[in-house]
């Protein structure tokens, strides 16, 4: 939970000083948070999927890998310093605000994890950015906030990395 209201407060802190006009869902994230394309033969699946091995798959990118993020690698950067690890994924989801490519390459600059897992922590950023926006921008903490992070990120974060947000 920690992990979600540090992303959103760093968002919206981004966005009060960002001049431009943004309107939630504007960003490109929305359109790269619903496709469900993928090819290969990787192990990814998921909901709405075009079932195959490696194809489809619900969730940011599509075709993202299930429990990406619990291999021993990824769970020792997470566990290492988790203060320090969720600030670098604020400073990316702060300075990148909504901004698929540009967030995910500076999370993985930043923190090293494995590029599924990447994926995963750059995804819940666009999705809290695009959905929750008006909802935790008067109290990031609040249970507005928290329920629409609940309804529409927390579910394909789980998903995606094998970590409880």
């Amino acid at each position: 939970m920690h992990r979600s209201i540090v992303l959103v407060s760093a968002f919206l802190v981004a966005l009060a000083g960002c001049s431009s006009s943004t309107t939630p869902g504007s960003t490109s994230a929305t359109t790269s948070a619903t496709t469900g394309t993928g090819t290969g033969t990787g192990t990814a699946t998921g909901a709405g999927g075009a079932g195959g091995a490696g194809a489809g798959g619900a969730g940011a990118g599509g075709g993202a890998a299930t429990a990406a993020c619990t291999n021993d690698a990824d769970k020792a950067i997470q566990s290492a310093d988790p203060t320090a690890f969720h600030k670098s994924i604020s400073d990316c989801a702060t300075t990148f605000i909504g901004q698929d490519k540009p967030t995910k390459d500076c999370i993985k600059e930043k923190t090293g994890l494995s590029d599924a897992c990447t994926a995963c922590f750059g995804d819940e950023v666009l999705c809290a950015a695009s959905k929750c926006l008006t909802d935790c921008m008067a109290d990031q903490n609040g249970q507005a906030c928290t329920d629409c992070r609940a309804t529409n990120c927390d579910g394909a974060f789980e998903a995606c990395s094998g970590v409880k947000p």
